[in-house]
């Protein structure tokens, strides 16, 4: 039998850090791998990390989206899971574009942790609803808002009505799992869908799905992302 999924964490809060160290300890599934208090501690590991890595956004000295913007040059594999306490649109854009695949508001239930940690292992995009909301509105208040979306759009409507059932499930982070559950259809048929959808909007994953979607909103340098 496996180990199930691995996970590291990042986190500088010592009760915060040894609360998601309890939680992870006790859950079926999971395999607790690494900790560290700082994303220094983490570039100074050599090992490739393994499945799901929870990264606190408010880091000392380099943030959490700092790090992972430099850890998917190194381990593009890695599926970094962002917890914050802040779910301002502008950071949650920054979080997902810098390799993110997903985002919880601090405080997160432990159901809820777990859950995204399956879902974002499997290859789905947990995000918490008060994020989803933040992002959606900053997005909203762009300029170029108009532009972007008649761009999507045009993609979009090329899809067939089962797949865009199956693309508006992908945008809520649903991995094929959940999706086949909620749409009715087979895990196996999902996938087929998606694979269209990839096609559709030239792209291979879901991540880069969803960066396409958000680089059209694209305002800030690059450069803003490490602190």
């Amino acid at each position: 039998m496996g180990v199930g999924v691995h996970v590291s964490v990042v986190e500088d809060d010592r009760v915060i850090r040894q609360h998601l160290i309890s939680i992870l300890k006790n859950a079926s599934g999971i395999s607790l791998d690494n900790v560290y208090s700082s994303a220094e501690e983490v570039l100074d590991d050599k090992r490739i990390l393994e499945g799901v890595i929870l990264v606190d956004v408010q880091l000392p000295k380099l943030s959490g989206i700092g790090l992972v913007h430099l850890m998917k040059q190194r381990q593009p594999n890695l599926k970094p899971l962002f917890l914050s306490v802040s779910s301002q649109g502008i950071t949650v854009r920054k979080a997902l574009q810098a390799g993110g695949c997903g985002y919880l508001n601090k405080p997160c239930k432990p159901t809820e942790l777990i859950f995204a940690i399956f879902e974002a292992a499997a290859g789905g995009f947990p995000v918490s609803k008060d994020a989803m909301r933040s992002l959606i509105e900053d997005l909203q208040t762009e300029e170029e808002t108009t532009q972007a979306d008649d761009a999507i759009e045009e993609k979009a409507a090329q899809l067939s009505p089962a797949q865009k059932k199956i693309y508006e499930q992908l945008l809520l982070g649903a991995s094929s799992k959940i999706i086949a559950e909620r749409v009715g259809v087979s895990e196996a048929t999902v996938n087929t869908h998606i694979q269209h959808i990839f096609q559709k909007f030239k792209v291979d994953s879901r991540l880069e799905l969803f960066a396409l979607i958000l680089s059209h909103f694209r305002t800030y340098k690059t450069k803003t992302l490490a602190r």
